[in-house]
Order: C-alpha cells, then sequence, then structure tokens
C-alpha cells in the first residue's frame, strides 16, 4: 500500500478541539510539502470538509491527504465545489474500488473478515446428525470452538456503458473449527462456501431530492461442503 510518510496518525471522534489542533498540525506539514500556495488552500479545503464528514474510526490522516490529493488533481474537488457538494460514504467506497481495481491481482474485502479465537455456545452443538453420518455414536463436539471468516471480492469487467456499471465476483469462507477438541484431531465442524457474482450500477438518478447512487443485482450460492445426510446448500438472486 501507498503511504505518504512511514507514520499514520488515526483521527478518532473524541471531540472538536482534538480534531482542530490535529487538522492544523497536518496543515503546517501540508505547506511543507506543497509549498504553492493555491494547492495548500485547496488541500486545507477539502481535508476540511472530508473530516466533518468521515467515519474517524477508519480513515487515517495519510489515507486522508492521499484522498484529498487525488481529488484535486483529477478535478473532483473543484466540481464538487462548483456543484455545491460534498463528499459521500457510497461515492467514496466506489473511488477507492475503481482506483484499486488499477492494480493488477486485485482482491478487495467483500464481507466481514474476522477470528474469534474461542466462541461458545451453551446449547451445545447437535452431534445426532453427524454420529449417523459416520457410524459412530460416541461422535461428540465441544461447545468451544474458533470461528473465522474470510471474504474477497475482485473486479471481472468495469467501467461499462459510459463508466455505470461493474460486474464483480466474490468468495467468502466461513469455518467452525474444533480446535480445542484434542481427542478427535481437531476436526472442522462445518465449512461452508459462498461464491458470488453481480452487477453493481452508480447512475446517479436524483429525484424528489433522493439521490440513487448504488444498485446491485446478483447471484450467490452457498454450501457447507459436505454430501449425505449433512448436505445443506442454497441458491439466492438478489437485488
Amino acid at each position: 500500500m501507498k503511504r505518504s510518510m512511514s507514520w499514520k496518525i488515526r483521527l478518532m471522534t473524541t471531540g472538536k478541539s482534538f480534531v482542530t489542533t490535529t487538522a492544523l498540525f497536518l496543515l503546517l506539514f501540508a505547506g511543507f510539502f506543497h509549498p504553492a500556495t493555491a494547492y495548500s488552500d485547496d488541500l486545507k479545503d477539502c481535508m476540511i470538509k472530508a473530516m466533518e464528514s468521515t467515519d474517524f474510526d477508519d480513515m487515517t490522516v495519510a489515507r486522508l491527504r492521499l484522498k484529498c490529493e487525488h481529488d484535486i488533481k483529477s478535478g473532483a474537488f473543484a466540481k464538487a465545489q462548483e456543484d455545491g457538494t460534498e463528499p459521500a460514504v457510497v461515492k467514496e467506497r466506489i473511488r477507492q474500488d475503481k482506483e484499486h481495481v488499477l492494480q493488477p491481482f486485485t482482491l478487495m474485502a467483500h464481507k466481514p473478515n474476522y477470528v474469534l479465537l474461542g466462541a461458545y455456545n451453551n446449547s451445545g452443538y447437535d452431534a445426532t446428525l453427524y454420529q449417523e453420518q459416520f457410524d459412530d455414536p460416541d461422535l461428540d463436539f465441544e461447545d468451544t470452538e474458533a470461528q473465522f471468516q474470510l471474504s474477497v471480492k475482485f473486479p471481472l469487467l468495469v467501467n461499462l456503458f459510459d463508466d455505470t456499471m461493474d460486474i464483480y465476483g466474490a468468495y467468502t469462507n466461513r469455518s467452525f473449527w474444533q480446535v480445542y477438541y484434542s481427542d478427535e484431531s481437531s476436526p472442522f465442524r462445518e465449512t461452508n462456501h459462498e461464491p458470488e457474482i453481480w452487477a453493481q450500477f452508480h447512475p446517479d438518478w436524483e429525484l424528489w431530492g433522493f439521490k440513487n447512487t448504488w444498485n446491485s443485482f446478483g447471484v450467490v450460492h452457498q454450501s457447507n461442503g459436505r454430501g449425505g445426510i449433512l448436505s445443506r446448500s442454497w441458491n439466492r438472486v438478489y437485488a
């Protein structure tokens, strides 16, 4: 990932005074790296407006600066000033996706990615079907297990129909791992596989003051990868 500096400061929504102090601190560096007065003024205005509409839990100062530099150079900031519009969360997500699409072998986060080292089920897991499937009446499960999910998406076709449509594919893996059941070699109780493909449209239609920014239409399949009586799967079409 590109970084404008070797360090980063995370902005947290802890009050106007902290945001203002951080903004002033950053603007000193903005003037140092970009001595041109007009550019520095645009950068300052862009970052102040962005700080008013950005989720600080997911945005660092370095990322905020890179975004504003990109908007200034591409003319997006000047256009927003002329139109009187401000950055929008959905538009920013689309912009980030398109920017990353330009990189080779792109993989982007889709659904949440996480690891739970310990997930406890106070009702216990029903091993009846597993006992029948494997013909083992003593087969059982621990009530505490590890769970994790890996979910990525990747672009297939982008900028179709005058830059209003993109087609993406995705894969999500969610696993339930009996890692603490050492008597049975810590098996995976279940792993769900979920491939997906969809088309997303962002026409920027506006009606009665409401702006339609993003529409998605797709097909998704999920299977637990099992056979026999343990088999379970579904297919869905969504919009």
